[in-house]
């Protein structure tokens, strides 16, 4: 799917994604670790509101 970016150009989901996944592999550790921690309280916050939640697609 294409949608317009910041700059008014159309970009591809999937190239984002793939440009986003280059930059992750360069960032140290340190730099993940907020994102890593955000991630889990997230996920923590999803298994308190709707225990016994199974993903079934």
């Amino acid at each position: 799917e294409k949608r317009k970016a910041v700059d008014g150009k159309m970009v591809n989901q999937r190239d984002v994604s793939k440009d986003a996944g280059k930059v992750w592999k360069l960032m140290s550790v340190e730099e993940q670790q907020p994102f890593v921690d955000q991630a889990k309280k997230a996920k923590d916050f999803h298994a308190l509101t709707y225990p016994g939640y199974f993903y079934n697609p």
